[in-house]
């Protein structure tokens, strides 16, 4: 079994380029399909725990924001601008501090889909090996 911080790892890299997810969503998709409960704030907690991991630098880190559309990276330890550059690199506007979750936003149902799908590959590559 994996554990929460491998879990969120896997849900972070599903999200597509120039889309955004919060810390929230992953918390609902580990309890959907993990029975695991963890606050979006205790998400945010488990990645400030990840920075340090060169598996972490390598995942769509950037694209998870909190629900209001701010970026909080800062609580992950991390300064200046490098989450704001990465989102504008691809594609994503920042209006104010802001990010529009309407239109930048990956609906929790999208979300829930993609990660089943991601599940079902992983089971039918475990299965075949």
């Amino acid at each position: 079994m994996k554990n929460k911080q491998e879990l969120i790892f896997d849900i972070i890299q599903i999200v597509p380029k120039g889309k955004v997810i919060y810390y929230s969503q992953i918390s609902d998709c580990l309890l959907a399909f993990h029975d695991i409960f963890l606050r979006g704030q205790v998400v945010g907690w488990q990645m400030s725990g990840m920075k340090n991991n060169p598996k972490f630098q390598k995942i769509n880190w950037q694209r998870v924001i909190a629900k209001s559309g701010q970026i909080v990276t800062y609580k992950l330890g991390f300064t200046g601008s490098i989450q704001f550059d990465a989102l504008i690199e691809e594609g994503v506007i920042i209006n104010e501090g802001l990010i529009d979750l309407e239109t930048f936003g990956l609906p929790s149902s999208e979300l829930s889909k993609l990660y089943q799908a991601f599940l079902n590959k992983a089971s039918e590559k475990s299965i075949n090996n």
